[in-house]
């Protein structure tokens, strides 16, 4: 059957999530599938899902089930996690703390077993931003709308770091000099695979328990900080307080950790 065929039987079986969730479709008649239109057509959700699989490391994500390109637009026809994403459930509070904290622990064993995958060999050396398509990743300072990169982590501090601007023209050679040390500390960290956007919004929870994470096209290789800045950082809505607060009591390794502080302190995240 032809893409543009197969998109408008997809279409015909299911129904937008809501009016602001367009993008997003979940099937009808009992089919436990969900349907996304990929932000980004060249680093899709599809490229990423499938690459992860791929890899054996049996993570709690789903599985492709079709990928449908029309009209320049990717659509990822892929299964549909149980439950309601941690987010919605602490709105309704409909979660336990306890219940968080047994969700916490699991999200940081997905971590552990993403952070035991290295970029290939291909990538040069501390390269990030860097989905399995090969593309750029969506970028946080603009709200997702726009993508960045690949680039080095030195480059992605200087474009984040134009608050410290000592002159217009702001580059990495400039925020090395201004703070040799925590840039040390920061570029001693190692590139591995993480998911740039791991909030409660991506985090799915069925009767308390964890059942995976979704939302996979914001994911590539980046440096292990980046993750930790992530999941503790409180963002308003979107990772509020009552939930980021649980991941202070996560321990990373050391080194993670001193780069993790250097990047807050830079970034100057109040966490």
């Amino acid at each position: 059957m032809r893409p543009r065929h197969r998109l408008l039987l997809y279409f015909a079986l299911s129904r937008p999530v809501s009016s602001s969730l367009s993008h997003v479709r979940y099937f009808q008649y009992g089919i436990p599938w969900i349907m996304k239109r990929s932000q980004f057509a060249k680093s899709s959700e599809t490229v990423a899902l499938r690459f992860l699989h791929a890899t054996g490391l049996n993570l709690p994500i789903p599985r492709v089930i079709d990928s449908v390109t029309v009209d320049g637009e990717v659509w990822t026809i892929m299964t549909r996690l149980q439950g309601d994403t941690m987010l919605n459930l602490a709105r309704k509070k409909a979660i336990t703390d306890k219940e968080v904290q047994g969700v916490v622990k699991e999200v940081h064993e997905v971590i552990r077993k993403l952070w035991t995958l290295t970029p290939p060999i291909s990538l040069e050396e501390q390269t990030i931003m860097h989905h399995p398509s090969g593309e750029g990743l969506p970028w946080a300072k603009f709200d997702l709308d726009f993508t960045i990169g690949p680039c080095s982590l030195v480059d992605l501090y200087a474009a984040y770091t134009t608050a410290l601007a000592t002159h217009q023209r702001w580059t990495a050679r400039d925020i090395i000099n201004l703070e040799p040390d925590r840039m040390r500390k920061i570029l001693s960290d190692k590139v591995v695979y993480v998911h740039c956007d791991l909030r409660p919004l991506n985090i799915m929870v069925h009767n308390g328990r964890f059942t995976g994470i979704i939302d996979w096209e914001n994911s590539g290789w980046h440096v292990r900080h980046w993750q930790v800045l992530v999941v503790r950082r409180s963002m308003g809505l979107t990772n509020p307080v009552k939930l980021s607060r649980w991941w202070r009591d996560v321990k990373f390794e050391p080194d993670v950790e001193e780069a993790y502080q250097a990047g807050c302190e830079l970034l100057e995240d109040k966490i």
